[in-house]
């Protein structure tokens, strides 16, 4: 059964679903408008800390073909977990009930979410010292490439406010 769920950056798409071994765990969640950008470019900073809610947020993002995802692959936490009353229901139990999957139907699960341009602290400070050294403004490469098609419209947008 699909949820509608707002999501402040997608019109439309799944954002995410969740399988588990319980017919109620089977969820597919469907982004409705909600684009507060109006279509503006998106970077999604993401490393390996960026986990849970933050995962889901850049693969909805990413998969969707919504954001451009940069930094290190995320941590992987892609377990749905759920509080069981027992007892008199003062107490419960955390039990993992399902794993979340992308929009492409990946599990985020141990695997984390890919960057579509890998960047490092050791990546910036190269490209910081070659930009001083060489007067160059970048080094060309795919991934970069990638993420300068994404800086003349967000400063297109930016003048135009």
């Amino acid at each position: 059964m699909p949820w509608q769920s707002q999501i402040l950056f997608l019109d439309s798409g799944t954002i995410v679903t969740t399988k588990g071994r319980f017919y109620d765990a089977n969820q597919a969640y469907i982004a409705k408008r909600g684009d507060i950008l109006n279509g503006a470019p998106i970077l999604v900073l993401i490393n390996n800390n960026s986990a849970s809610a933050a995962e889901i947020l850049a693969a909805a993002l990413k998969d969707n073909k919504r954001a451009l995802v940069v930094g290190l692959r995320s941590y992987g936490k892609g377990s749905v977990q759920s509080l069981i009353p027992i007892g008199n229901g003062t107490t419960a139990l955390k039990l993992t009930t399902a794993r979340y999957y992308t929009p492409a139907g990946t599990s985020i699960e141990g695997k984390g979410i890919e960057p579509d341009v890998y960047f490092t602290k050791q990546a910036l400070s190269l490209l910081d010292k070659s930009a001083i050294i060489t007067g160059e403004e970048s080094i060309k490469t795919t991934g970069i490439e990638q993420l300068a098609s994404h800086w003349p419209k967000a400063l297109a947008l930016v003048q135009s406010q």
